[in-house]
């Protein structure tokens, strides 16, 4: 048995999975084939850089996605797809939003004025139409929201949702049993015990990554004064100076710099709540991930894939409302820990779910 990964890039939240299911099936049996080598500035936040043998480059492992017994994909090629639907094997199409909103002069924009774009349209066509016809073809949805955009191009309506990896999606219309609920997956924390954490007396909150507009840390800083909660704020980007003025004279607020993937981690175990602030052009969140592994309470939005997808509804808020924000950061989030969403859960999930063990 062969499966495959066909992927953009070497990415940490890819790799986990993988390693996950080298570790089930063996390396033999495994192959991540990826398109493009690490940029300069991944590889200076520590994204890894070393090769197991399982991985290879889409040069040399192209003859795989066609020939491999199961392909699980992140990259739309819809001529692959065909031609492994033809040969009788098992494809699997994982992806985020597809219909993600689209920023202009007007603000956001809802993102399937995309299929008024011909081409766009004609590659819909042909994944529904694979969809629809090939039982050996599936989605895996990056979360909730891109379930709800794949169903809307299959003409179905979800209404309630497993919350875990390769969750199955109720609902109306005849082809939701074709989706399949997935994510990113991160390493497991080094921590020795991230269960028994120190209580700390006041709430200390903490946010890293980008300063971007979609990101909406100013809503996290505007909630935290009303709160009157300590947040460290760990990142840069084009947003930073706008956001140090709205934060001037705000004694509880400090903003630090960019850090290392290592080094998030590390910064969880000091803080109590983490806040995913994005609204609903972030596809998934991988943070939040990385928290609930950490063991902090985490608070995102309903917008976001991964707070939307993992969080239950007492940890989440809605976009913008600064107001819903602060009532959550003084009420008290669960700590409920990764749960289903380990790599390792994730990767037995997708082997029985595809009909594969490690004894096939």
């Amino acid at each position: 048995m062969k499966f495959c990964l066909y992927t953009i890039c070497i990415s940490p939240h890819q790799l986990p999975l993988a390693q996950a299911i080298v570790k089930l099936l063996g390396e033999d049996e495994y192959r991540y084939v990826y398109v493009h080598n690490l940029d300069e500035e991944r590889v200076k936040l520590g994204w890894m850089t070393e090769r197991p043998r399982w991985m290879v480059s889409v040069e040399e492992g192209r003859h795989l996605l066609e020939e491999c017994d199961v392909l699980m994909s992140g990259e739309r090629d819809l001529d692959l797809f065909k031609r492994r639907s033809a040969l009788g094997k098992r494809t699997i199409y994982c992806s985020e939003r597809w219909f993600k909103p689209i920023g202009c002069w007007l603000g956001y924009v809802d993102g399937r004025v995309r299929m008024l774009v011909p081409r766009y349209r004609q590659m819909a066509k042909g994944i529904v139409e694979l969809v629809k016809k090939d039982k050996n073809f599936m989605l895996y949805p990056m979360g909730i929201h891109a379930a709800r955009d794949f169903a809307w191009l299959l003409g179905c309506r979800i209404t309630d949702f497993e919350r875990k990896p390769g969750g199955k999606l109720s609902g109306t219309g005849k082809y939701l049993d074709k989706l399949r609920l997935w994510g990113y997956f991160v390493a497991p924390s080094t921590a020795a015990k991230t269960t028994e954490r120190q209580e700390w007396a006041t709430t200390s909150i903490m946010w890293a990554g980008r300063f971007l507009d979609w990101k909406r840390v100013g809503d996290l800083i505007k909630a935290s004064g009303l709160a009157r909660v300590k947040l460290d704020l760990y990142g840069a980007g084009p947003e930073g100076p706008r956001l140090k003025r709205m934060a001037k004279g705000m004694a509880n607020v400090s903003f630090h710099g960019a850090v290392s993937i290592s080094m998030v981690r590390e910064l969880m175990r000091e803080h109590d709540v983490y806040v995913l602030t994005s609204n609903s052009y972030e596809g998934w969140g991988a943070v939040v991930n990385e928290a609930l592994e950490e063991g902090m309470r985490v608070i995102g939005t309903r917008e976001a894939g991964s707070s939307a997808t993992i969080l239950p509804e007492g940890c989440l808020y809605s976009s913008g409302r600064v107001d819903e924000l602060v009532a959550r950061l003084k009420g008290c989030a669960p700590r409920l820990g990764i749960g289903d969403w380990s790599p390792d859960s994730a990767a037995l999930s997708l082997l029985k779910n595809v009909g594969v063990s490690k004894d096939n």
